[in-house]
Parts: structure tokens; sequence; C-alpha cells
């Protein structure tokens, strides 16, 4: 902005109802936005709706000739006006909420081939239809818009003389407190009617790349010793890389309808912020308190099976605390699922998992049967007399047939639920002594459980990394601003 020293008095009598005349009957107004603040995002439990606060300052620039002729004869530079002159009429659409009166952001100011730069301040609740289906790794569009009435042809153009080297859509960085990130702007300008939605109709559109804005908001650029330094320079007026805009011819076709001149339609200015969520938001306060629960419930497989205290009161604490995550971060009121709930979910189900698991064990240590016993022998060893050892072999014939007779051996052997050791006589040692017969190997109920407490440290922790990874791979693949 040049240096003004002058000013322009507009006299009471000048009609500041009736637009500047122009060769086509509309008035072509060049405008900029530079975004002041922008706060975080608000839910509103009750509607299901988000929203957020945002200030920015609007400068348009129009020609209006009728305003020289009040300059005095020495003054050919620009001046301030003072008094009543014709301003656009500039409303914000229906989902937006002026929470504080607009003002102006400094004197309108009158340029020396006519032009006229006038800038106000909005400070707007505006809402934003948001969808959360991939919260926490969500990209949300939130638009601005304002609409112009009365034969105005509004565009997307920096006025003269404003912020130099900036875009259509600026943005203050260093005064960001927001739970997103800027990717982008889209700014577009369109003509239509609220009686006519058909006939929309966009004539101007583009964008501007925010890459490298993250940068911006760790710098310390509010600071007076830092204003001057070209870092904070370019963050403070923060334009990114815009694209040369495309633009449509649409009011030559008066058959649709679109002409400033009706007054049952107008042309909007619409900027539209690309919007990425803080990464460390959704790792600090998700993903690392449930990822260390799920990890913890899996100290309960190098436990005892026998402490059973100390593997249940892990179990269930893990479990509680689940649930209770589950529960603050349920707060939306929502009709769909979100990213964050599966990841809930899941973590939930490993905790009950690892605690139905013990449940397992438990039961198979508790009724496994007990180990067998030393019984005393039901044959007593008898005293055999020299003369029957003399001919070993015919002695012992002779003793296993007396002792049949007391007691079958061979029965006793067979049964099941026997409790006694059977005796047998030993030739080379003259003497009888317990027979030890070889069993089968199987494995108990105890063995069991040691194996399956065994198999979950490996498979519970490959599970979950499976899961993470698929996850993921999910989220990343459903990233994009398709519905922008």
């Amino acid at each position: 902005m040049p240096y003004i020293s002058t000013s322009v008095t507009v006299p009471e009598n000048f009609n500041h109802r009736e637009p500047p005349p122009t060769e086509n009957g509309q008035v072509d107004m060049n405008c900029s936005v530079i975004i002041l603040s922008l706060d975080t995002l608000t839910q509103y439990k009750i509607f299901r709706d988000t929203a957020f606060y945002i200030d920015f300052v609007l400068a348009c620039q129009w020609r209006d000739t009728r305003l020289l002729k009040f300059r005095s004869e020495n003054n050919t530079g620009s001046s301030y006006i003072h008094g009543n002159i014709w301003r656009p009429t500039i409303e914000t659409s229906v989902l937006s909420n002026e929470y504080r009166s607009r003002s102006d952001f400094f004197p309108t100011v009158l340029l020396n081939d006519g032009s006229v730069i006038w800038a106000q301040k909005f400070s707007l609740n505006q809402a934003c239809l948001m969808n959360l289906r991939n919260y926490p790794h969500d990209l949300q569009c939130c638009a601005v818009a304002l609409l112009t009435y009365g034969g105005v042809k509004a565009m997307w153009k920096e006025p003269k003389y404003w912020v130099p080297n900036s875009s259509v859509v600026a943005t203050l960085m260093s005064s960001l407190r927001s739970d997103f990130l800027i990717d982008g702007i889209n700014f577009t300008s369109y003509v239509g009617s609220y009686f006519a939605p058909d006939n929309v109709c966009v004539y101007q559109r583009g964008f501007c790349d925010y890459h490298g804005s993250d940068a911006c908001t760790r710098m310390k650029c509010t600071d007076a010793d830092n204003l001057h330094k070209h870092g904070c320079i370019k963050c403070n007026h923060f334009g990114g890389e815009c694209a040369p805009p495309t633009f449509k011819e649409c009011f030559n076709n008066t058959s649709r309808g679109l002409s400033t001149k009706n007054m049952l339609s107008s042309t909007t200015l619409e900027f539209k912020l690309l919007l990425r969520r803080h990464a460390e938001y959704g790792f600090i306060y998700a993903y690392a308190p449930t990822s260390g629960i799920v990890i913890l419930s899996w100290i309960s497989f190098w436990l005892d099976p026998h402490s059973a205290p100390a593997r249940t009161g892990l179990g269930v604490t893990t479990v509680l605390t689940m649930i209770s995550m589950n529960m603050r971060a349920s707060d939306a009121e929502l009709g769909y699922i979100r990213a964050i709930d599966v990841w809930l979910f899941v973590c939930k189900n490993f905790v009950c998992f690892a605690l139905m698991e013990y449940a397992v064990v438990n039961f198979l240590v508790t009724t496994s049967p007990p180990e067998p016993k030393d019984v005393q022998p039901c044959v007593e060893a008898e005293h055999i007399d020299n003369d029957l050892l003399g001919n070993r072999e015919k002695g012992f014939k002779s003793l296993l047939q007396e002792d049949k007779n007391k007691q079958d051996l061979s029965n006793f052997d067979d049964a099941a639920d026997s409790k006694c050791k059977k005796k047998v006589y030993n030739i080379r040692k003259g003497s009888f002594s317990d027979e030890v017969k070889p069993r089968k190997p199987s494995k108990t109920r105890q063995e069991y459980a040691d194996q399956l407490d065994s198999v979950c440290r490996i498979v519970y922790p490959m599970m979950f990394t499976l899961f993470i990874i698929g996850y993921g791979l999910i989220v990343r693949y459903q990233q994009n601003y398709d519905n922008c």
C-alpha cells in the first residue's frame, strides 16, 4: 500500500445506493482473503455437527470513477475516503454464524485511476460438514462462501497495492491453533440462484498448494525481533504455490438466467480449506495407550497358571481399562463406524481373549488328576526254604502256583483301577521284587495348559502385528480429497 496523506470527502447528497456505471451493466470486483486465525474444530454432540472459528480479512477492489471529481486539483495520488460511497452487499452463507460484528480492517482507499480498495474483517463460527469415517487420519474440506448481489461479478484476484508476494488466499500461519494442517486451498467463483439450483455455473477455479506450511507453525513469528526475518515474512503471509486459475464464460447465456442484472441470482466467492489432522494426535491419545494395554495383557501368558489372583487381576484390569477408553472415544453421536472405533474394538477383543485364555488354562490345571502315590504291595514276601531254592526253576513255578490260589496276579495286573503293585520272583536274586512295567507316554492337562500358554506367547503378537499392518494400509488407502 503506498503512502497516503490526503483524504477525499464525499458529499452527503451522493447517491451511494447506485452502483458505478459500466459498459456492460455489471461491476467487476476483484477480491482476496487473508486468514488471520483458525481455531480448533468443535463438535456439537446434540446436532452431530462440527464448526470452527475463523477470522479473515476480505479485501476487494472495483472502479467508481464518480469519486474522482471530489478530489482536489493538487491531489493526484491515493486518498482515504470519508463519507458514504457505494459498497457491494456481501453476505455469508447459511452455514455461517457471525459471532462478532464485521468491521473495516482499514479505511477505504481511492486510487488515482478511480479504483476503490475496501477491506472488511469477518469473524465466523463456520459449520463444516465433516466425514469422520477415517478419524483420526481424516482429511476434511471446510468451505467458506461469501455471496454478492446487485449486479456484481466477483472474482478472485489480488487488489492493487495488496500484500506483496502473496496469493488470493493467504494465511497468517503463526496464529493458527487447530488440530489440522492446511494442505491446500481451493478457490472458486460461481453464479447461481436459490430459486434455480440447476443453473449454477462456475466461472473461475483455482488451487493453492500449502505444502511446507507446517514448518511455519513451529516458528516464533509473533515476536517483534523475528517479524522482519524473511522466513517470518513468508509465514505471516503464506500463500503457498498457486496454479494459474481456469476460467469459463457463464454470463452470456441469458437463456439460463445467469446474469448479474438478475436480482434473483448472486455471485459467490468460495474458498475451501483442505485440512489434514495432526498425526501426533492419534498416536499419543489413541494408539500408544491402547497398544500398551494390549501388550500388558500378554504378561499373563508368562505367569504361573496356579497364580490365579495375579493373572485374573491383570486380565480384568486391562479389560476394564479398554472399556473405559472405548467409552471416552465414543462421545460423538454418529451414525457410522470410524476407524478409531475399529481399532478400539479389536484391541478390546485382544485383551478379552487373553482373559478367556486363562479361564481355559485354569480349567485344565484345576481339573487335572493327581499323580499316583506309592502303594504297598498286595503280595507279601514269604520265607522260602533253602530246600525249595535248590531247584530254582522248579521252586519258582511252585511258588507262583501257590500264590495264584491266594490272589490272581494276572487279573490284578490288568485292572485299570488297581492301586497295588505286582510281585514277581527274581530268579537271579532268589527273591520277590516289585515289577515296573513301562507305560505309553500321555500328556496331562497340566502339560496342555503349559502348551497353550506357549502358543499364545507367539500367536497373539503375530496377530496383533498383522492387524496393525492391515489397519495402516486400509487407512492410508482411504486418505484422499475425492469428496472435495
